[in-house]
């Protein structure tokens, strides 16, 4: 029988709609699992009934048997033929499905064998006794985009291991960047015989690439190709929607240099390529560090300095967030980013030891200075005050004086010589008050100034032991 038929029987028409309390037949094996992130627990047979409990974009749950467990949603829907007969028995089913189920004449392929799996790992023995029931839940949220990643071509002049490695790095950005889960070409040799992935493998237009994409149980396949001429590299990149058989998006990037800046330009190219994806699939981290001027970075790449105004948007799931600042201790913590959702992150960063001793020194530096000139201040605005109170008894002496000295008719020299006398050292003396009480004041001022604006000298005493040794500890 061709390689065509077996390309017909992996990816099979889409049945209707699957809903709740639907029942099917299945038209090719796949695996029932305990949930979308536990074990395998029994490969279903083709022919077997399947009832559906509910449907979620990644996972349904089901019931076999009287077995819960879980399924994968797009690749159920391909092989499931919606029936309203009466349970068959497991035994024999296979024959009793008749045609709908799997054509008579069609041979046993290696290549059924595996796409039957959809991707998933069936582990073990597949003719295992079935485990205990397992509850049924919601999956959808534990879904992640299933991407099939397809080696590079390249020109005669690029070595296969370069092109290996650079396959590689797509499927690695891709796994980082949160909601995608990257089938690579090692991981399809491990569920096709050696034989049939080279046919398949030999796959080169859109169409065949989807197809292959469909039978790994996929949503999109990402292909190239990279064209080396001298120190110039050319690497082309496009994505496949495999349920519209499409091209979603193409991304093309010329490179001068070495490998290493050609591996920058694959990650970015991917990134590049996937960007109208996460941007249906964002969520926001605001970020809120105890520090100033801390360099923070997502899964590695530096995204600003706290503190940030804005939350990051980023791709819906797991991102690792990093915070460093010279005399702390780095902060690393992985977050879930939920789709259309603020999640919160709160770097508390830890100071070293040597850190706080320095910081320590320099605040007690400055309160020192704070309530040196508080001190100096009052003292100097209270001496002001002392001496207007001690001058007032003479200033009012003099003003009798005065007055009596313009009540004379016969006015003398000396009399007039004395009273500008004693009125030129008052003003004095006022001045030396006026002086003292400004100066005070400004003192008292920069003092409270320090005081309130300098840094606290116990600020970091509860990252201290009782005996004044740092708590160490890494995030």
């Amino acid at each position: 029988m061709t390689l065509g038929w077996v390309w017909a029987a992996a990816i099979a028409a889409i049945a209707a709609p699957l809903a709740g309390g639907d029942a099917c037949v299945l038209s090719d094996r796949i695996a029932l699992k305990a949930s979308a992130q536990g074990a395998t627990l029994r490969v279903v047979e083709a022919g077997e009934r399947v009832e559906i409990v509910s449907v979620a974009p990644g996972w349904s749950s089901v019931r076999v048997g009287g077995q819960g467990g879980a399924m994968r949603t797009p690749f159920l829907q391909r092989v499931c033929r919606v029936v309203s007969a009466p349970a068959q028995p497991a035994q024999g089913a296979a024959a009793a499905a008749g045609p709908a189920a799997r054509p008579a004449e069609a041979p046993a392929d290696p290549i059924a064998e595996v796409t039957v799996a959809a991707g998933e790992d069936v582990g073990g023995d597949a003719t295992a006794a079935p485990q205990p029931t397992a509850p049924a839940a919601p999956f959808g949220d534990t879904y992640k985009i299933k991407v099939a990643v397809m080696t590079l071509s390249g020109s005669s002049n690029v070595e296969s291991s370069l092109l290996g490695s650079l396959t590689s790095a797509v499927a690695e950005t891709l796994d980082a960047l949160g909601p995608f889960d990257a089938i690579s070409t090692e991981d399809v040799k491990q569920m096709v015989q050696y034989e049939v992935q080279q046919q398949l493998l030999g796959c080169a237009d859109d169409q065949c690439a989807s197809r292959l994409g469909g039978a790994l149980g996929a949503d999109f396949v990402v292909s190239g190709s990279l064209t080396a001429a001298g120190s110039t590299s050319v690497l082309q990149l496009q994505l496949l929607n495999v349920t519209a058989a499409s091209v979603d998006n193409r991304i093309s990037r010329e490179h001068v240099g070495d490998a290493d800046g050609l591996f920058a330009a694959v990650r970015g190219a991917t990134k590049q390529l996937v960007r109208e994806i996460l941007g249906a699939r964002s969520g926001k981290l605001r970020v809120a560090v105890s520090e100033e001027g801390a360099t923070i970075a997502v899964n590695g790449s530096i995204v600003g300095v706290s503190p940030l105004r804005e939350p990051l948007t980023l791709a819906g799931g797991s991102h690792t967030l990093s915070v460093e600042k010279e005399g702390f201790v780095l902060f690393r913590q992985d977050y879930a980013v939920q789709e259309d959702r603020e999640t919160p992150a709160d770097a508390r960063l830890q100071p070293s030891v040597e850190f706080i001793r320095a910081y320590q020194a320099d605040a007690g530096r400055v309160r020192v200075l704070a309530w040196t000139g508080i001190a100096t201040g009052s003292a100097l605005v209270l001496t002001s005050v002392a001496l207007f109170a001690a001058t007032q008894a003479s200033a009012d002496a003099l003003g009798r004086d005065i007055a009596a000295y313009n009540d004379e008719g016969l006015r003398r020299t000396e009399r007039y010589d004395e009273l500008r006398a004693r009125q030129a050292e008052l003003g004095a003396f006022d001045g030396a008050a006026l002086g003292t009480l400004l100066t005070g004041s400004a003192a008292a001022g920069v003092g409270l100034l320090l005081y309130l604006l300098g840094d606290d000298p116990s600020r970091y005493d509860v990252f201290l032991g009782p005996e004044g040794v740092a708590i160490a500890g890494r995030f």
